[in-house]
């Protein structure tokens, strides 16, 4: 493999964090991204909201998957994205998810996209996700895969 390429590769390598109660995603612009403006295709953001939260549910709650062999089902209830800049081809995008509140059954996820160079918010989104049984009726989620977004949360109150 040349130096060129193996140099290639490791720029499309981009670390996922957590810092404080938040957990940071990152990802690339690519050209599939963008229309023909230039600028991100607007329903990218809520493919790449999906992206980082299925990120966050793999890094933040490794016990996700016996929660789905356990015959639990994860529904979006809610989501919503606000736009307020653009990215462009090439742009990394830092995607910044908090808890915003736990409840016995349900829960939201708060996603900041930020310019990672320039550090200007480019979007603001919110999910409102509810754990249901097999039939789709909301049922409580396990204890510890609520524990487990605790560190997430903006604050111990929650509604």
């Amino acid at each position: 493999m040349s130096t060129h390429l193996k140099t290639i590769l490791k720029i499309k390598e981009i670390p996922n964090k957590k810092i404080g109660n938040k957990f940071i995603f990152r990802r690339r612009v690519y050209l599939s991204d963008t229309n023909a403006q230039g600028n991100v295709y607007f329903a990218k953001y809520f493919e790449w909201q999906g992206d980082a939260r299925e990120e966050f549910f793999r890094t933040a709650v490794p016990i996700h998957e016996s929660f789905f062999s356990a015959g639990y089902r994860l529904l979006t209830v809610e989501a919503s994205l606000e736009y307020k800049g653009e990215a462009k081809l090439y742009d990394e995008v830092e995607i910044t998810i908090t808890v915003g509140w736990i409840r016995r059954a349900s829960a939201e996820l708060k996603f900041i996209f930020s310019n990672a160079e320039t550090g200007s918010t480019i979007a603001v989104g919110k999910q409102i996700i509810a754990s249901a049984e097999k039939d789709g009726k909301p049922v409580a989620a396990p204890q510890a895969v609520r524990d487990l977004l605790l560190p997430y949360c903006e604050s111990p109150k929650n509604p």
